[in-house]
């Protein structure tokens, strides 16, 4: 005997050789299980990028700087310039950012690792008591 079986909505659908459909009712036993915790999933770490994590090789991108040194043993060799850089020291750590604008009440500055491992843009006072000096080219 040859049959053709279909399941449908929850119900067996069983046609025969005579094609007379005959229903069949399929009962489901379902198991009530307990909610599941709430997981937090940590936050994706930021890759590590070595030009937002140093003031140093952000700024050589735009003017000369001496190979292999640190911000701190940077001198001073000019005024300020838009498109030069801007010297900074916070207690033993000095910093370096490209001056991009003068505004009324200071310099407006792009530079890395001001915030860890980040590109920002900031306004730096003109009486600023971290900045130390100015550089150009």
């Amino acid at each position: 005997m040859l049959g053709l079986f279909l399941n449908l909505f929850s119900q067996q659908i069983i046609y025969q050789s005579n094609y007379t459909p005959h229903f069949k009712e399929i009962v489901v036993e379902e198991e009530i299980l307990p909610p599941l915790p709430l997981v937090v999933l940590p936050e994706k770490k930021k890759e590590y990028n070595p030009v937002a994590c140093s003031c140093i090789i952000y700024a050589s991108q735009f003017i000369d700087l001496p190979k292999n040194t640190d911000a701190i043993d940077l001198v001073s060799n000019s005024q300020p310039y838009i498109g030069g850089a801007i010297l900074l020291k916070y207690g033993n750590l000095g910093h370096i950012a490209i001056i991009i604008d003068f505004k009324e009440d200071g310099f407006l500055v792009k530079e890395s690792n001001y915030k860890r491992c980040e590109y920002t843009t900031r306004l730096i006072p003109f009486d600023d008591k971290h900045i130390t000096g100015f550089m150009i080219q």
